[in-house]
Order: structure tokens, then sequence, then C-alpha cells
């Protein structure tokens, strides 16, 4: 098997596949069917292409196709024109040809170890906490910022950039989904 590609037997002859997830059916060339010792009933589906044109479907017939996995039982149409034979996603995954894989890694992912600048420093609490978010949340964004009264303007100025410094936040200079207003409150002690 060279990753798209597979030999296996249709009714005991040796026949060269190409695995073709997109495709519902196996398709066989009139050259790979003239090989098999099978009788072709008329077709009595309508095939199209991945291209949504209509292939000339010369008949069906019932198949045995064996691999190393086993032996599946499918519907093989022969198309004239096609110039390699296919075999479709239900039988790819019967033989066991390929797999559905859900995960990207297979390690497991550890944010402490990973990341672990993020759990150290200002802004830590001790503990684990988990943080559930809504269903069906959307963004919040503002469309123009918020103004700071002129008597605030500094002290404002002076704590974002000691916040950006600290790399608690960071600049953003484009359009983004997720924005939220500043609000500035005096503090007992005078700042903010």
């Amino acid at each position: 098997m060279n990753g798209v590609d597979v030999d296996l037997s249709v009714n005991g002859v040796d026949v060269h596949f190409y695995l073709d997830t997109g495709a519902a059916v196996t398709i066989l060339t009139v050259q790979s069917f003239e090989q098999l010792d099978c009788k072709l009933f008329p077709f009595s589906t309508i095939l199209l292409s991945a291209y949504g044109s209509k292939m000339e479907n010369l008949g069906e017939l019932d198949v045995k196709i064996s691999g190393k996995h086993g032996t599946v039982k499918d519907t093989a149409y022969v198309v004239k024109g096609a110039n390699r034979d296919l075999l479709g996603r239900r039988v790819i995954l019967e033989l066991g040809l390929l797999a559905v894989v859900n995960a990207v890694c297979q390690k497991a992912f550890n944010p402490f170890t990973e990341f672990p600048k993020l759990f150290e420093g200002l802004g830590t609490m001790p503990g684990e906490f988990n943080i559930e978010l809504k269903e069906g949340t959307k963004p919040l964004h503002l469309f123009s910022p918020r103004s700071i009264p002129a008597g605030w303007r500094d002290k404002g100025k002076a704590e974002i950039d000691k916040t950006l410094q600290m790399e608690v936040i960071e600049p953003v200079e484009e359009p983004t989904e997720w924005c939220s207003g500043l609000t500035i409150v005096a503090k007992a002690n005078g700042g903010i």
C-alpha cells in the first residue's frame, strides 16, 4: 500500500484500487471487470463524478473484496471511461484500510508543563479552576474607544504602560472579534 492505493482481491482476482474516501460506491474499470468471471446486471443507480457530471454506468455486480483484514461484500459499478479502480468509503473503513481519527495529538496535554509562565507571578491564585463557557456565546466588541476623563489620562496611560511591561496585556492594533472597553475607577489610596 502506498498511502492512497492498495492491491485487493475481487472475487479471487487481484485488482489495484485507489482509496477514495469521497466515493459512496466502488467503481471498476472495464478492463478490471473483464478479468472477473461475473455477470453484469443493468444498473439501478445513477452515478455522478466528484465534479457533478453523470458517469456512464455500464452495470453493477455483487462482489467479495478481500484484504489482509477480512472480506467485505459490496456492489461494484462498471464505468465506461474510468481510468482507475476506486474503492468506496464504506469498504475502505470496513477493511480497516483507513481509520477515522478524532484527535490531532495523542499525547496528554498538560498546561502546567506546556505553559509554566501562565501559572506563576502576577494574577496567580492557589488551586485549580474550571471556567465554563455558555453555548452560543457571541463575542463582545466595541467599535470606538471609550473616552477617559482628562484628569485621569496621565494615570491611565501610566497604568496601561505598566501592565504592558508586565505582559498582563498586549497591544492590539487591528480590529478584533473580542474587545472590552476600558473603565477607570478611582481607588481609596488615590490610584486607579
